[in-house]
């Protein structure tokens, strides 16, 4: 296959992985604020 397609199909492949992986921070800072705000008697 074209270097050049392979090349770019590889930046797309480590955007996914970064995209990824801070779709799992965030999802980890959500889960804290909801324990928080349960502790809290917060509305979550």
């Amino acid at each position: 296959m074209n270097e050049k397609i392979l090349k770019n199909r590889d930046r797309i492949d480590n955007a996914d992985e970064q995209i990824f992986d801070l779709l799992l921070e965030r999802l980890d800072a959500v889960t804290a604020i909801g324990h928080i705000k349960k502790q809290e008697g917060l509305p979550v």
